[in-house]
C-alpha cells in the first residue's frame, strides 16, 4: 500500500507540480528535436522522483527497477499522446483522462508485482510502519504514514492538476479568455526594444518602402510582443491565484467550515472588480464559470480526503 500511494504521488510531482507550461507545450511542439528533448526531460523528471519517493519503503536496487519501469511506460504513454494530439477541446478532455487512467494502471500494475515479489520484505522505514518504532518516532504509526501521503496526493492533484482540469473544461464548453485586456506601457516600452534588437539581428534588410512602413512594422511587433507578455504574466498570476484559492478550500472542507468558502469566493469577486466591470460580459462569464469549477474541484478534493482518512 504505501508503494502504490508513494508511486501515484510521484507521478502527480512529475506531472502537474514539476512540469511546467512550457515544457507541456513543448511535448506537443511540430519541431520534432523540441518535442523530444521535452519528452527526455519529462521522463527524467518522472524517473527521478519516483526513484527518492520509492527508496523509502525499498532498497535503492529494487527502487531503481521500479522507478525505471514507471518512467519507460510514462515516456511511451506521453509519446502516443502527442503524436495523436488534437486541437479540439473534446479529444484534448478525454485524452488527458485516458493518459491519465493509463498513468495510474501503469503504477497499479506494478504495485501488484510489487506486493507479490517483494511484499515480505522491509526496510527502515518499512520497519517503523510496521511496529518496529525508535523511541524518537514512537508517535509515527502505518495509518499515520499513509494519512500523510494521502493528503499529499489529494493537494497536489486539486492544487496543481485542478488548474489543468479547469483549462480543459473551460475548452471543452467553449468558454475563453477574451477580455479586451489594455497593454501595459512597460510592456510595449520593453516589447518595443526586443522588436528592435530582433530587426536589427537580420541577416539581410528587409524590403520596407520607407521610414514610416519600418516604424508601423515595429509598433505592430511591439504591441503583439507585449500582447503575449502581459498575457503570459495574467495567466501566471492567475494560476497562482487558483493554487492558493483550492488550497484554502480544501482546507475549509476538511474542517467541516464550508460557510468560509462563501468569503473565500467574494474577496476573489472584490479583488476582480474593477476588471470585471472593465471588461466584456465573455471574461465575465469566463471568470464565473471558471471560478465556480475550480471551487467545485476544490469541494471535490477535500469530500475525498475525508473519505481515504483512516
Amino acid at each position: 500500500m504505501i508503494f502504490m500511494e508513494l508511486a501515484i504521488l510521484s507521478h502527480i510531482l512529475a506531472d502537474f507540480v514539476f512540469q511546467t507550461d512550457s515544457m507541456a507545450k513543448n511535448k506537443i511542439d511540430p519541431n520534432k528535436k523540441i518535442s523530444l528533448k521535452a519528452h527526455r526531460y519529462h521522463g527524467l523528471t518522472v524517473f527521478f522522483t519516483g526513484f527518492l519517493l520509492l527508496m523509502l519503503p525499498c532498497s535503492p536496487d529494487i527502487a531503481l527497477i521500479y522507478s525505471l519501469m514507471i518512467a519507460i511506460f510514462h515516456y511511451i504513454i506521453d509519446r502516443i499522446r502527442s503524436r495523436f494530439h488534437s486541437k479540439i477541446p473534446r479529444r484534448q478532455f478525454i485524452g488527458f483522462v485516458i493518459d491519465q487512467i493509463l498513468h495510474i494502471s501503469i503504477i497499479l500494475v506494478l504495485w501488484l508485482e510489487f506486493e507479490n515479489t517483494f511484499g515480505s520484505y522491509k526496510t527502515w522505514l518499512g520497519n517503523i510502519i510496521y511496529g518496529k518504532f525508535d523511541y524518537l518516532l514512537s508517535g509515527l504509526t502505518k495509518e499515520t504514514v499513509i494519512n500523510s501521503i494521502n493528503v499529499l496526493i489529494v493537494y497536489c492533484f486539486v492544487c496543481w492538476g485542478g488548474a489543468v482540469i479547469v483549462n480543459l473544461t473551460l475548452n471543452l464548453l467553449g468558454i475563453n479568455n477574451e477580455g479586451g485586456h489594455v497593454v501595459s506601457k512597460e510592456a510595449i516600452k520593453e516589447s518595443t526594444i526586443e522588436a528592435n534588437t530582433s530587426i536589427s539581428l537580420f541577416p539581410f534588410k528587409l524590403p520596407l518602402k520607407s521610414k514610416t512602413d519600418i516604424a508601423i512594422k515595429n509598433k505592430n511587433t511591439a504591441l503583439n510582443a507585449a500582447k503575449e507578455n502581459d498575457e503570459e504574466r495574467r495567466n501566471l498570476v492567475s494560476k497562482y491565484i487558483g493554487i492558493f484559492e483550492r488550497l484554502i478550500i480544501i482546507t475549509l472542507v476538511i474542517k467541516n467550515s464550508y460557510q468560509a468558502i462563501a468569503f473565500v469566493f467574494a474577496a476573489k469577486s472584490l479583488a476582480r472588480a474593477n476588471d470585471l466591470m472593465k471588461k466584456s460580459e465573455e471574461f465575465t462569464g469566463y471568470y464565473l464559470v471558471g471560478t465556480l469549477l475550480s471551487t467545485a474541484v476544490a469541494i471535490l478534493g477535500g469530500m475525498l480526503l475525508l473519505t481515504v482518512l483512516i
